[in-house]
């Protein structure tokens, strides 16, 4: 009985423990100035929120951004799990967005979740364009700042949405300084023209969201080309392009976190 009320407690502490780890919003810095050269582009990465399961507060998120003064906010895809939490969604992104340049990109839950429902596609589109922020799905946007020029191109969702990488470059202006990619999927950059883009900026993976062993998380739930070979969160460089890959806000499944925590991501170039 000893033994059996202790497992029982260590089980109820890591449940306590992982429900915690959920709302444990880590900012993460990655400088990608060499030396201590003052950023000309400082850019936020924002991934997974999957507004059914997250247990982050958008006022939180939003004072985390408001700390770091920057430039452009990117968000990765992947904020509804069906067309009922269109309204939950935008009501977030709006608390967290407000004054700053936004560039959004869909995932593969959102193009599941809207998946033969047009209306509610251009429903969410609309709403999202309301807030001021630019939705991307195959297309370039230019931004300039400081005498330099950026190119953020958008790429649909090449699991679940129509991925056209000759149209999101087409609209690319010539010659940039640096030319960054939005996409929810890190496995795009394998699609890409190798040396196609500078960066590249995805989320998908979670981080494997809860912890396992040998990564068995990528081994046998995901069919993801990356995660396979070792490539689930962080700085990469693939296919001559660099390649971050952020551990998401949200959860799916479970709102449960491990060893993942919650991450906004902030780049200074």
């Amino acid at each position: 009985m000893q033994y059996f009320l202790a497992l029982l407690g260590a089980v109820a502490l890591f449940f306590i423990y992982i429900s915690f780890e959920a709302t444990y919003l880590e900012p993460v810095h990655v400088n990608l100035k060499s030396g201590i050269v003052k950023a000309d582009l400082k850019v936020a990465l924002l991934a997974d929120i999957h507004i059914g399961r997250i247990r982050v507060s958008a006022k939180r998120i939003k004072r985390a951004i408001d700390a770091e003064n920057i430039d452009i906010l990117l968000l990765a895809g992947d904020f509804i799990e069906n067309a009922g939490q269109i309204s939950s969604a935008v009501e977030y992104l709006g608390k967290i967005t407000g004054g700053y340049k936004v560039f959004l990109c869909f995932g593969n839950h959102d193009h599941r979740a809207l998946s033969g429902n047009p209306e509610a596609f251009s429903f969410f589109v609309s709403e999202i364009e309301k807030l001021g922020i630019e939705f991307l799905s195959n297309e370039s946007r230019v931004f300039e700042q400081n005498g330099k020029t950026y190119n953020i191109i958008g790429i649909d969702d090449i699991r679940e949405g129509s991925p056209d990488i000759a149209k999101a470059f087409a609209s690319r202006a010539k010659p940039s300084d640096m030319d960054i990619a939005l996409a929810h999927n890190p496995d795009t950059v394998l699609m890409l023209p190798e040396g196609g883009v500078d960066y590249l900026m995805a989320g998908h993976f979670h981080g494997g969201q809860v912890w396992t062993p040998f990564k068995l998380e990528f081994m046998t739930l995901r069919k993801d080309v990356l995660c396979k070979s070792g490539i689930t969160r962080g700085l990469h460089k693939v296919n001559g392009i660099n390649i971050y890959l952020n551990r998401g806000l949200g959860n799916v499944v479970f709102p449960f976190r491990f060893l993942s925590r919650p991450e906004i991501t902030f780049f200074s170039f």
